[in-house]
């Protein structure tokens, strides 16, 4: 994953810093404006590449307008700083009140991208984030036992996997954590219903199936026998009480469903450190409860039930103990809280779950706060799939989608005559849907809904994952086709076509979407930016021949400007968290 290996992390924070280019108008305009901070200047700086220019917010980086005589003074001063570097058209620098307009010398410029890109080393990342490493715990994907891995679970997995994927990247320490749905009154009601729906060979098959069906049977049993959710309550107090043949059945699906989902996330190239539950948190709950008594948050309601007050953030009091003893989720999660404090000591609780989940992450981190408790923390909400469905029916398997889109990805190949593809097709296949899957997903923001489309998301051209993934194998096969490029940097630019010098600008600018990425925690702003990326190669593929060029630097350069492009797309599939096609 490299980016600039010139670049000085220790200078700056995670602000707007594309690379070289604008790292020389920094230091340029630190020197004329000496009293301002780094951040400050970063920040009053925008790139412009269809004019490529840099454009500084006049106001923004002196903090006032400047009279006719200053600006143009200003302007003469830049010149001035920027005069030996090629990269830049001192000449036409332009100032007025408001705005400062910087040219880059567009060829000279690309070819310096390029250069910076074939001096990195290969699998390495100069993320300004590195000038203070945080240590984040993301908690995503979060299923719950014995029931469907719905559309929800799927969009957290995915922005989850993809925000753990940069944070790391970037230099921080990240911890991944799966919080289970292991704990309530449903695993008495499966309980209930293994004894009379259950089969053990179904069981070990797919445990997250059959428990499934055995949880509809005994909730459609309940609905004209009551008795079916008294024997529920009972097996749950059995359980919450250690009673051993609970203890021990509840432990036995926990861990086959565990062990079934970790063979999912294997197909989605996700990983975690920590699997852990509600469950897990049932000795912390009094500490948790003394916690909040100790500042003054508790009261008693009239039935007897424990509320939480969270007047001072500006929210009602909400229940956090049932007037029967049992705690609510908002308890269980502010006691993983407080733990997650004490075992990992984050600067920042990352909590990526659905919109609907708004108020409950409010009522969440006002706790925290109010109690004393000095972390960050984020909630990454997101909006709603619609029309996810398989042939199976509405009810979402998460393994069923993957199946279901390998086996369309198939026919498609089948149907487009691809013989080409040597080794395991339904692998190629499995990739692509996967990329097609996730690129669908996160493309618009994430807080916004979108609907799920087999057609449109399969598809080989559009903004789509496949599209992203045959460009990665377009650029692997101008690679083994052409001869390795010796001095591709040496001497005077020879790409000339404007196709190729846009390709090399937007080149210049991957690490500044990883900052912008990691500061909005939208993954879109890394698929908006690979999607053009994808389209800038195209472009320039269609005028620009690397095995017709002539030998020598014109044959270097060109090949050098797609080699880079593939690093680039290469490590921004990566942290999608898809693997780069070759061959497709």
């Amino acid at each position: 994953v490299g980016i600039w290996s010139n670049f000085q992390p220790d200078r700056c924070t995670a602000v707007l810093m594309p690379g070289r280019l604008q790292s020389a108008l920094v230091a340029a305009l630190q020197r004329e404006v000496k009293h301002q901070s780094l951040d400050h200047i970063v920040r009053a700086i925008r790139w412009h590449l269809e004019s490529a220019t840099f454009r500084v917010s006049i106001p923004g980086l002196y903090g006032r307008r400047l009279s006719p005589g200053d600006a143009k003074q200003a302007a003469d001063s830049l010149g001035r700083e920027l005069a030996s570097d090629p990269a830049f058209m001192p000449a036409g620098i332009t100032c007025d009140d408001a705005l400062l307009t910087v040219p880059v010398n567009r060829e000279p410029a690309a070819l310096q991208v390029l250069s910076s890109l074939a001096n990195e080393s290969p699998g390495t990342i100069t993320g300004t984030s590195q000038h203070r490493k945080k240590r984040v715990v993301v908690e995503f994907s979060s299923p719950n036992i014995a029931k469907p891995f719905h559309a929800g679970h799927v969009r957290s997995t995915v922005i989850g996997n993809t925000l753990a994927r940069l944070h790391a990247a970037l230099g921080h320490h990240v911890t991944r954590m799966n919080y289970l749905g292991d704990w309530g009154k449903q695993f008495g009601l499966l309980s209930h219903g293994y004894a009379a729906f259950g089969c053990e060979q179904q069981l070990l098959a797919d445990p997250i199936q059959h428990l499934f069906e055995v949880y509809v049977k005994s909730n459609k049993q309940a609905i004209t026998d009551a008795s079916v959710h008294d024997a529920a309550r009972r097996n749950f107090k059995l359980l919450e009480t250690g009673d051993p043949s609970q203890v021990e059945f509840w432990q036995r699906i926990r861990d086959l469903s565990i062990a079934r989902y970790k063979e999912i996330y294997q197909r989605l190239h996700v990983e975690f450190d920590v699997y852990c539950g509600e469950s897990d948190m049932n000795t912390h709950l009094p500490g948790a409860l003394q916690r909040l008594r100790e500042h003054g948050l508790l009261t008693l309601a009239d039935n007897g039930a424990t509320l939480v007050d969270l007047s001072r953030k500006g929210l009602p009091s909400t229940v956090v103990v049932k007037q029967d003893g049992a705690s609510l989720y908002l308890l269980r999660d502010y006691a993983a809280a407080l733990d997650r404090v004490q075992e990992f000591a984050p600067d920042t609780l990352m909590y990526v779950a659905g919109s609907p989940q708004d108020l409950h992450f409010k009522q969440l981190f006002g706790m925290l706060e109010l109690s004393g408790v000095s972390v960050q923390c984020e909630h990454v909400s997101f909006g709603s799939v619609q029309g996810m469905s398989t042939r199976r029916g509405n009810v979402v398997f998460l393994q069923d989608i993957l199946d279901e889109g390998r086996n369309r990805m198939l026919r498609l190949m089948e149907a487009s005559h691809t013989p080409h593809i040597s080794g395991d097709r339904a692998a190629v296949a499995q990739e692509l849907a996967l990329s097609a899957i996730v690129v669908q997903d996160l493309k618009a923001k994430r807080i916004k809904d979108y609907t799920f489309d087999w057609d449109r998301m399969l598809q080989g051209e559009g903004d789509t994952g496949p599209f992203l993934q045959y460009t990665h194998a377009r650029l692997m096969g101008i690679e083994r086709n052409t001869p390795p490029f010796m001095n591709a940097v040496t001497g005077p630019s020879h790409l000339p076509e404007p196709e190729a010098v846009e390709l090399a600008l937007h080149l210049s600018f991957y690490q500044d979407t990883l900052l912008q990425c990691e500061r909005s925690l939208d993954p879109s702003v890394l698929v908006q930016y690979l999607l053009r990326l994808g389209r800038l190669v195209a472009r320039a593929h269609a005028v620009i021949n690397v095995r017709r060029a002539t030998p020598g630097p014109q044959q270097d350069q060109r090949s050098l400007l797609f080699h880079c492009s593939r690093r680039i797309l290469h490590s921004g599939l990566e942290l999608l968290g898809l693997q780069p096609l070759d061959v497709v």
